[in-house]
């Protein structure tokens, strides 16, 4: 997994969690830093190892994240699709759905996606029996074996977004399509203190597109600042040590294939 995504899984797991409300199920390969396993248990996810069997890794935990479903135990269990990169802010937003309104809530719909027969994954939600039914998948089932049924060679980036339209136009299968989600996305992160930035968490923004890498020495800064307005200071302090760790081992080359270290990223320190 690219470092300057897999920094960001436990601190979008702590916001997942504590911010909002909701248990996070995160999906790792064999190549994710221990550390950042760790950290993201700690900030209160359940951490699910999914065996790549030969697939690129990106291509395989944005097929799997779709039939995760089949790890949930309870049919009226919620899940919604995210990725590592977004910060949840809207605690409101998310919790207000009435599931009985639809089978598939596409909470970050926009318009643009539509021509092309896409349903954007952040963020799409259903009740763990809908998405069994809409992906046709069982509890209990093994995630390999969903996937080698969907898995095949020239996979566009979107497969995910493909596949997840194609099955909700099911006959009997009702969508609700969530618009204005785009102008309450957060695309920059606060230069100074998020006091002189109403809509920093409690604000508009349903949540915020982090840049990559923020685990530099210019970037983390910023970060911290928004996450200074929904962390107390142990939890903060927590990040920053991991923070430190993190880079410890980009510099040192330990459990991050170095070919997925962009040099550009500056000083880490």
């Amino acid at each position: 997994m690219n470092p300057s995504y897999s920094f960001l899984v436990p601190l979008t797991s702590w916001a997942w969690a504590h911010h909002i409300g909701w248990r996070p199920l995160v999906l790792v390969t064999q190549g994710v830093q221990k550390l950042v396993r760790h950290a993201a248990v700690w900030a209160g996810a359940e951490v699910l190892e999914v065996p790549h069997g030969g697939w690129p890794a990106k291509t395989l935990m944005q097929v799997a994240r779709i039939l995760s479903a089949a790890a949930l135990e309870h049919d009226d269990d919620v899940l919604t699709t995210s990725d590592a990169d977004m910060l949840p802010l809207g605690a409101a937003y998310f919790n207000a759905l009435n599931m009985s309104q639809a089978d598939v809530h596409v909470q970050g719909f926009h318009e643009a996606a539509l021509p092309y027969k896409q349903y954007p994954i952040c963020y799409v939600t259903m009740t763990a029996g809908t998405w069994r039914r809409v992906m046709n998948i069982s509890r209990g089932q093994n995630l390999t074996t969903a996937m080698a049924a969907l898995l095949r060679n020239g996979m566009p980036w979107e497969y995910d977004q493909i596949l997840l339209y194609n099955a909700s136009q099911a006959p009997g299968v009702r969508v609700k399509l969530y618009d204005g989600f785009s102008s309450q996305r957060r695309h920059n992160l606060p230069s100074r203190d998020c006091a002189h930035d109403p809509g920093c968490v409690q604000g508009t923004f349903i949540d915020s597109h982090l840049p990559r890498p923020t685990f530099t020495k210019t970037m983390w800064p910023r970060l911290r600042t928004l996450l200074a307005n929904m962390m107390d200071n142990a939890t903060l302090e927590y990040f920053d040590k991991y923070r430190a760790a993190f880079v410890e081992t980009i510099m040192r080359g330990d459990d991050v294939a170095q070919n997925m270290v962009d040099r550009r990223w500056g000083d880490y320190s």
